[in-house]
């Protein structure tokens, strides 16, 4: 190979460890850099530090937009606004018994007809509720919930928990 074909983007280079920042550098909002003709953000996070090939940053903006649907169902829109995607994640309970019921996941996507990309999702959406699911079970555990809102003092930050049980005894009522 003639010294001319050997540049700093030579493919062979991207096998090799090559510093991108200095560590003093690195904090939680990404740092942008370039390295053998390539974007990368570097950023550092409590359980160290990311490091993302490309041109979008390692911490994405999003938002999250969430609905109710009485009695028992809810939904959250998520639109990643760096990468202009978005997922839809569906929520329905079914109560099985007096003190049990049966929660229906779904999420929908672009990219999740690829069925390694659709399971992958998956696991990790369902990693997250089995999360919020064990702290909700071990924060709950024993209390009672009457929907009849007068039956409890509340506080200004009971209002999203008042609203709930008010929709919900709407719902019973109606039926």
């Amino acid at each position: 190979m003639a010294a001319e074909e050997f540049t700093n983007a030579h493919p062979a280079l991207a096998q090799f460890w090559h510093p991108v920042a200095m560590s003093a550098e690195v904090g939680r909002v990404p740092v942008a850099g370039r390295l053998g003709g390539q974007g990368w953000a570097v950023a550092r996070f409590d359980d160290g530090i990311a490091v993302r090939d490309g041109t979008r940053p390692a911490v994405q903006r999003r938002r999250m937009t969430y609905q109710y649907q009485a009695p028992l169902t809810a939904t959250l829109l998520l639109e990643y606004l760096d990468a202009d995607g978005w997922q839809f994640l569906t929520f329905t309970v079914a109560p099985e018994d007096e003190r049990t019921c049966r929660v229906y996941q779904t999420v929908t996507g672009p990219g999740l007809a690829d069925p390694e990309q659709a399971e992958s999702t998956a696991k990790y959406e369902m990693s997250i509720f089995e999360e919020d699911l064990d702290l909700q079970r071990r924060a709950l555990s024993g209390l009672e919930f009457p929907l009849d809102v007068t039956a409890e003092l509340h506080t200004r930050a009971d209002r999203v928990s008042v609203e709930f049980r008010r929709v919900l005894a709407a719902a019973l009522v109606q039926r």
